[in-house]
C-alpha cells in the first residue's frame, strides 16, 4: 500500500508529526515507487526556491512561458497542484515589483499610504475653466454725430469707454441687464433695474460721440478731443475712461 501525495508532499516540506514521519521513514526503506515519488517532490521545491532567489537578487523578471516550462517538467505536475500555485505567486511578485518601480507609478504612492495606515490618496480634480459670461448689445455706424442714451441712473454699476481702431460704433452688457434700441443717430440702452457694468467702443475717426447718463452728458468726443465728467478716471492703457452710471 502507498502512502498518498499529500502525506509525501507534507513530508518533503517537513511539515508532519515526528510519529508520522518516522512511519514513513520505514516505509520509504521499503517502497521504491513511493521513495521516487519524494524524490520528484524535493526536485519540484529546490526548483522553486531558485525561482525566488532570482526574484530576491534582482536578475531578470521570471516570464510567465519560464515560470510555467519549468514547472511543468516536473514529472509530478498533475499531483503537485501547489507547485501551479506557487509559480503564479512569483509571476505577480515580479510584475508588482516591476510597476512599482516605473517612475510616476501610482503603486508606490498607494503603499506609502497603506503603511501609513490612511487611505490612497484620491487624485485632486482639475477644475473646470471657468465660462465667460453672455453678453449682448448693439452695433451702430457712427455717422456725423451719435448720442448714446442711457435711460436710468443705476444704483450701481460703470461704463468702460474705449478708442478703438474699428469703424463702428458698439454696446454691450451683460446678457439680460438692458435692452437696445437705436433710430436715427441715437442709440438707446434701457437699463431700467440694472446694476451691471456696460462697455463702449468708440472709433478714433468717429467725429462726434456723445454720452449720457438719463439725460445728463458724462462723455463726449468732438474729432480728436475728449472731455468726460467729473468723476470719470482713467482706465487701463491710453483710450480709456472709466464713468459711473450712479447718480452724479
Amino acid at each position: 500500500m502507498h502512502v498518498d501525495t499529500e502525506q509525501l508532499q507534507r513530508f518533503v516540506d517537513g511539515e508532519l508529526p515526528r510519529v508520522a514521519e518516522a512511519e514513513l521513514r520505514r516505509h520509504l526503506e521499503s517502497c521504491a515507487e513511493c521513495r521516487e515519488h519524494v524524490e520528484r517532490g524535493r526536485r519540484g521545491t529546490d526548483e522553486f526556491h531558485e525561482l525566488l532567489r532570482n526574484l530576491d537578487h534582482g536578475r531578470p523578471p521570471a516570464t510567465v512561458g519560464a515560470i510555467t516550462a519549468r514547472a511543468a517538467a516536473s514529472p509530478r505536475w498533475a499531483e503537485a497542484a501547489w507547485l501551479r500555485v506557487a509559480a503564479t505567486i512569483v509571476l505577480a511578485l515580479a510584475l508588482a515589483g516591476t510597476a512599482y518601480a516605473i517612475p510616476g507609478s501610482p503603486l508606490s504612492r498607494w503603499w506609502r499610504d497603506i503603511t501609513r495606515g490612511g487611505s490612497p490618496e484620491a487624485t485632486p480634480a482639475i477644475p473646470e475653466p471657468a465660462t465667460p459670461p453672455a453678453l449682448s448689445g448693439l452695433a451702430v455706424e457712427p455717422g456725423d454725430s451719435l448720442v448714446i442714451e442711457f435711460a436710468f441712473v443705476q444704483a450701481s454699476g460703470a461704463l468702460r469707454v474705449a478708442l478703438t481702431d474699428g469703424g463702428v460704433v458698439s454696446v454691450q452688457g451683460p446678457s439680460g441687464a438692458a435692452t437696445y434700441a437705436s433710430d436715427a443717430n441715437r442709440l438707446v440702452v434701457g437699463n431700467r433695474g440694472s446694476v451691471a457694468n456696460f462697455e463702449v467702443l468708440i472709433p478714433r475717426v468717429a467725429r462726434t460721440i456723445e454720452i449720457r447718463v438719463q439725460g445728463a452728458r458724462v462723455f463726449r468726443k468732438d474729432g480728436t478731443g475728449v472731455s468726460a465728467g467729473m468723476r470719470s478716471t482713467l482706465g487701463a492703457g491710453p483710450g480709456v475712461y472709466s464713468i459711473p452710471l450712479t447718480r452724479q
